[in-house]
């Protein structure tokens, strides 16, 4: 019978007989738990094989074709702790409307095609909310001073009660995609990049919610703002999932959004205050490299409000 016992990446071949033993029960006990999965017990004619990349780990899993998604979900809960409703499985010709009774063969899975996980286990997931739940706490604390300050005569762009007002006041990365810690330096770079900042006060932005938009929820899309402001989403990643686009583009990818505050519709007027925000960034980032630079030193035209549709 021809087969081989892989387990977490690592070939039979490659381990002390000691080690060989225990992946020869960690085989017999998946096999047992999950009949469909059979590591060392089916010719390799019978099953499907492939390889499920995450996190750098490569498992080599060997499959009857007439297993379920469930059945795999199960299996990849057991060799990485992730829950099968954090897995999200990327390959090939694989559907979208794929759901946990579909079989191997009718998921396009194949001999030898390369899948990749993304997902967070349980105790990641808990860690990211309570970091969140902190910084919320500390946003909403900075709200409720910025709104005790006592009121000046005189108006400034550099007052403390402006900077609060006209921000973003939640950031939130997707906790399911690979290393949102990293997304979340990502958002707070664009949430203190002071050129942002410089048109959010020029223009009275406030935005309630900065988030990532997932490529695989709207492929079609860079960027989408709800209800002019209260959340705008920002595509950070590249398609495969693997690393962040160049932070230039999602930064000009966030003024167009910004400018959906205002305008709803890709009209002109949308085009030219579009337009007008990424030259603000580049001659605030001029300025301050030339040190020439003061805040308010211009005023935004009188735009007309208009509900995005």
């Amino acid at each position: 019978m021809g087969f081989q016992i892989r387990t977490q990446g690592l070939e039979v071949s490659s381990l002390s007989r000691k080690k060989l033993h225990e992946s020869a029960r960690y085989a017999y006990h998946l096999a047992a738990s999950h009949p469909h999965f059979l590591f060392a017990l089916m010719a390799d004619s019978d099953t499907i094989s492939f390889t499920v990349s995450h996190r750098g780990f490569q498992h080599r899993l060997s499959i009857l074709p007439d297993s379920t998604l469930a059945d795999l979900h199960a299996t990849l809960e057991e060799l990485t702790t992730v829950p099968p409703s954090m897995q999200k499985l990327l390959y090939k010709n694989s559907p979208k409307a794929a759901h946990d009774e579909m079989t191997l063969r009718e998921a396009g899975l194949k001999n030898g095609i390369k899948v990749q996980m993304v997902g967070s286990t349980l105790q990641e997931l808990d860690s990211l909310q309570a970091k969140e739940a902190e910084q919320r706490k500390r946003d909403r604390i900075l709200r409720e001073r910025a709104l005790k300050a006592p009121v000046k005569v005189r108006s400034t762009a550099s007052s403390s009660t402006t900077d609060h007002l006209y921000r973003f006041h939640e950031l939130i990365p997707l906790p399911h995609l690979p290393d949102p810690d990293s997304a979340l330096a990502v958002l707070r770079r664009l949430s203190n990049d002071k050129a942002i900042r410089h048109v959010m006060q020029l223009h009275k932005f406030s935005v309630g919610i900065l988030t990532e938009l997932d490529p695989r929820e709207r492929p079609d899309l860079l960027g989408l703002n709800t209800n002019q402001g209260q959340e705008i989403k920002l595509r950070l990643r590249t398609d495969s999932y693997d690393g962040f686009r160049v932070y230039s583009q999602v930064r000009r990818t966030l003024c167009h959004e910004l400018a959906h505050n205002v305008f709803g519709p890709h009209d002109n007027n949308f085009k030219e205050l579009n337009s007008q925000l990424n030259r603000e960034v580049a001659e605030f980032e001029r300025a301050a490299a030339e040190g020439t630079h003061r805040r308010g030193r211009h005023a935004p035209p009188s735009w007309g409000r208009h509900v995005r549709t």
